[in-house]
Formats: structure tokens, sequence, C-alpha cells
């Protein structure tokens, strides 16, 4: 039942987001445990742009994705493959002073995942948190394109244990509408 809540919260949250999508994002990547992840992303641009002077501004966007991870099945009881929905505020602070813009990101989500064990990761729960940092850049005449690299930690935060927790390193590709 708990379960279910979680998941009903999670697809509340993504629904509006892919409404007011402004932006679509690709990445692939690798994780600890041989873990293979592909992601897809809808991408929701604040409207906000804080300036903290000339050549620095703090904004941000909300992303809902769908993810595949695929492991090394270990025992007969882990899966070797999980799909993961996460939705996600996700800050980033830009560097104004180029044609090309170059940026830290940071964010702290939501994740469910469609099954608790992948190759020797045992995550004891659907509901994962998802934190991620990255550096990335803004590319084209309208600042369109967005390349970027990020590492991600899924974890539960210690809500049930074992909470083995997996790390992810991704390379992203987006473009905004």
């Amino acid at each position: 039942m708990f379960i279910s809540k979680i998941l009903c919260l999670l697809v509340l949250a993504i629904l509006p987001i892919q409404l007011m999508a402004t932006g679509i994002s690709i990445g692939i990547g690798k994780g600890n445990a041989n873990i293979t992840a592909v992601r897809v992303s809808s991408l929701s641009d604040w409207q906000k742009n804080w300036r903290f002077s000339p050549l620095w501004s703090l904004t941000g966007f909300w992303e809902a994705s769908l993810s595949n991870w695929k492991g090394n099945k270990a025992t007969h009881h882990s899966n070797d493959t999980i799909t993961l929905l996460a939705v996600a505020p996700v800050f980033t602070l830009q560097y104004q002073g180029l044609p090309s813009r170059p940026y830290l990101q940071t964010g702290i989500g939501a994740s469910w995942l469609s099954d608790t064990e992948i190759g020797r990761k045992e995550l004891s729960t659907h509901f994962q948190f998802e934190d991620r940092a990255g550096i990335g850049i803004h590319l084209g005449p309208q600042q369109t394109w967005d390349l970027n690299l990020t590492a991600f930690h899924y974890s539960n935060g210690s809500i049930q244990r074992p909470n083995d927790g997996v790390n992810l390193v991704l390379l992203n590709l987006a473009y905004r509408f």
C-alpha cells in the first residue's frame, strides 16, 4: 500500500512537468556494480533568474525522468534490469561571461524503482532519494543545446536497511525548445 502511494505521488508530480516541458534530455552512463544506465527526461525551466553579479546567475528547472538500469545478475533473487521514475528540482549556477555558458548544477529529488535489487546492490525500498551534482555548458546561438556530465547517487536515506545505494555518472545531451 505504501509503495502504491509513493508511485501515485510521483506520477502526479511528473504530469505537470510533462505538460509544461521546455526541453528534453537523453543520457547514458555507468555506475558501481557494473550498472549501465539510459535516461530520458522532460525538463521544465523555471521562469526565474537570480543574478549575483553581471557574470553569475542562479536558475533551475524541474526534471521528470524515466531510466533503465542494466546490471549483472548476481544471485537468483537479484534482478539484472531496473526501471526508474524520478522527479527533481535542479539548481543551476551559470557563468554569463562567455558565448557558451558553463554551469554547475545540483539537486535532490525522489524516485521509484521497479525492484529493490540489482546485481549485488540491495536497496531495500522502491522509494529512493536522487542526489546529483554536475558540470555542463549551454551551446548554440540561442543556448538551446546543453551538454553535461552528472554524478547521481540513489539511496533510501537509511529508511530501511540494507541501504547499499547506487552511484552513476551520466553524459547528458539536452535540447531546449
